[in-house]
């Protein structure tokens, strides 16, 4: 049989007029590679304090701020950015530490970086839905956090978020609160935002153990009336007032999280290096008790002493400190206000130490199986 062949002109015009066909059938609309979620999309929980002056870029300090959801998708990238504050030992710019958990899987740690904006959390995950919690390690002297909403698969969504504990506690301290250097190897490590886990200190700890919700107010160096580098500007109760603690000056709205727990761990910065004016301090300490009470009238208040302080040399400060603490709860007490407590946290030394002399990880465990079980007590 003989073969027709066909002339390469001819060829090459039904090439032409078949690649025309088909980009005809072609949709001219491109597809989308991923579903935006804005900060203020129904579907976000937001536990802490969070500005909401500018809805597309929602900015955080403190730690222990946490942001969960619920989404549907196989991919989530988390929309971050950093604002760092002051350098690391080696001279390089502290970044902010996250502990992410996405379902049951192991959490995992983010860390950010200053220019950088988005962050791939996860790119293989089932279909069907997940839950996501991104929580803040490290405290706002490292830095403030912008968050700008997440990326998801193509056509998918937030969902129904789950609903929170009904035990609400807010904790208010210095670098023990935060967590400062809880994961350094010893005394003799210096502070960085590595060795900083605010979801293992006691008070987080403790927040899980009662299964409440957790909001910290914390700051590493602050005191009552004067701070561990002896400056008396910044203390513990001008920042208690702040939504971005040294970044800002909008008050928070305290109608926003109203605890049913206070827990105070204050006293270990004023007492630092020298004894502070005894007058002074229980004034301040009493009037900053008065505060608390004016913004949660019906929550039980819980002043604590921290695990830092001895009674070595004559000073004896926590001795000292007790009996302070102990004369300003007398006095809201006079005027008929109850549901004021002191509770005592073992001193550390015998579970060793953290960076800079601060509460190890056992150490955090083992006052927040304490002050867990103090609590409790409170609720007989």
């Amino acid at each position: 049989m003989k073969k027709c062949s066909i002339p390469p002109i001819l060829t090459l015009a039904l090439f032409i007029a078949g690649l025309f066909a088909s980009c005809q059938n072609t949709p001219t609309a491109q597809t989308e590679e991923f579903a935006a979620i804005s900060p203020t999309a129904p579907g976000f929980t937001y536990t802490g304090r969070f500005d909401f002056t500018d809805s597309a870029a929602v900015r955080f300090a403190w730690s222990g701020s946490q942001i969960q959801c619920r989404f549907e998708g196989t991919r989530c990238v988390l929309r971050m950015d950093c604002i760092p504050q002051g350098k690391e030992a080696d001279g390089s710019s502290r970044a902010n530490y996250f502990r992410i958990a996405i379902d049951d899987r192991p959490p995992f740690i983010l860390v950010t970086e200053e220019g950088k904006t988005e962050y791939l959390l996860a790119d293989s995950l089932p279909e069907g839905a997940h839950t996501l919690s991104v929580f803040k390690r490290t405290e706002a002297e490292v830095g403030t956090a912008v968050f700008r909403g997440l990326k998801l698969s193509p056509g998918k969504s937030l969902l129904q978020p789950a609903a929170l504990p009904s035990l609400k506690i807010e904790f208010i301290g210095n670098s023990i609160t935060c967590g400062y250097g809880n994961e350094g190897e010893n005394r003799d490590c210096h502070f960085s935002s590595e060795t900083e886990n605010a979801w293992e200190t006691y008070s987080a700890i403790t927040a899980r153990n009662l299964k409440a919700q957790y909001v910290s107010v914390c700051f590493s160096g602050r005191g009552v009336v004067q701070n561990y580098n002896r400056s008396t500007i910044g203390t513990m109760p001008e920042l208690f007032e702040k939504i971005v603690p040294g970044e800002d000056t909008s008050p928070w709205d305290f109608s926003q999280y109203i605890p049913d727990i206070v827990v105070i761990n204050l006293g270990t910065n004023d007492f630092a290096h020298a004894n502070p004016d005894p007058a002074s301090f229980v004034s301040a300490y009493a009037h900053f008790l008065q505060t608390i009470r004016s913004h949660y009238p019906q929550a039980k208040i819980v002043c604590l002493t921290g695990p830092m302080m001895t009674n070595d040399g004559s000073r004896k400060p926590i001795s000292t400190l007790k009996k302070h603490i102990d004369e300003a709860i007398s006095r809201l007490r006079t005027n008929g206000q109850e549901d004021i407590f002191r509770f005592d946290l073992t001193t550390q030394g015998s579970l060793g130490y953290g960076c800079d002399w601060h509460p190890n990880l056992a150490q955090h465990r083992l006052n927040a199986d304490e002050l867990t079980a103090f609590l409790r007590s409170l609720e007989k």
